[in-house]
Order: structure tokens, then C-alpha cells, then sequence
């Protein structure tokens, strides 16, 4: 699959899904990294290519509401390639691919109620279980 995410500036992705509409902005930037180099400067890079693509930041809405995206959500994925969205009886998923090869994975985000409720990390080469599984809640003080 060709990638749809730039690897630098502002990359709009949306999809009608229904009576609702889903956009993603990704903002990203390039950063240029030594494949050799112990330790890794850049710990959200795979290392699987070369400039590494960084996340700045995302904005998600849903019908033109702004989801709340915690930092920690995206800011560890590095090498982004592709976005795209679907439904599934639990909510609104927004699934993200990058990496490369052994390196690659998918991140796989479920919303409800207009916040991002869990995401699902995969090895891109086998999706049969997730590495990492993160809830998120909403904590009241």
C-alpha cells in the first residue's frame, strides 16, 4: 500500500461513515537518524528508515467535534505510513500502519463518546494478539 500520511507538514484524512464524518490531521516532520547508533536518539523511530518520520500532532474530530487524543496516545509511534477509518459495534475505529518489515506495526484506536476509549498496538507482520493493549479513562477530581 502506497502510504497517505506525508512524512512532513499537515495530512488530512477523512471518511463518511454513515450519518457521521471522521477526519484525522496529522502534523509530522522528518528527522534525519544514524541506523547505527547505540543508544537510539529517537525512541518513537522503528529504524526501519531513513529520515525518520516524527508525530507533532493529531487533531481527530468526529461530525466536526474535537476528540480529546492524549499525548501518550500517538507520541510514541514513529514512521507513520497510513490511516483510515471504519465502525464496529464498539464505536468509531482509527487504524494506523507504520514501520517497516520486522519493524512495522498497526495501532488500532477505538472512540466512543467522542474520546479515544483504548488503543490496540499489533506487529505488522502478525496481527492474531496485540503487544500492548492501553485503556484510557476519564479520571474526576
Amino acid at each position: 500500500f502506497a502510504p497517505n500520511v506525508s512524512p512532513k507538514g499537515k495530512t488530512v484524512i477523512s471518511k463518511n461513515l454513515g450519518k457521521i464524518t471522521a477526519k484525522v490531521i496529522f502534523y509530522t516532520s522528518e528527522t534525519n537518524i544514524d541506523l547505527d547508533k547505540r543508544p537510539k536518539k529517537y525512541t518513537q523511530c522503528t529504524y526501519s528508515r531513513k529520515p525518520c518520520v516524527l508525530i507533532d500532532f493529531v487533531e481527530i474530530s468526529i461530525s466536526e467535534k474535537e476528540v480529546f487524543v492524549p499525548n501518550s496516545a500517538f507520541m510514541d509511534l514513529g514512521d507513520i505510513a497510513r490511516a483510515d477509518w471504519s465502525t464496529s459495534k464498539e464505536g468509531i475505529i482509527l487504524t494506523i500502519t507504520g514501520g517497516d518489515a520486522s519493524e512495522s506495526y498497526i495501532a488500532v484506536y477505538k472512540i466512543q463518546n467522542m474520546r479515544i476509549v483504548e488503543r490496540r498496538l499489533f506487529a505488522g507482520e502478525d496481527t492474531s494478539q496485540p503487544l500492548q493493549i492501553t485503556k484510557y479513562f476519564i479520571v474526576r477530581t
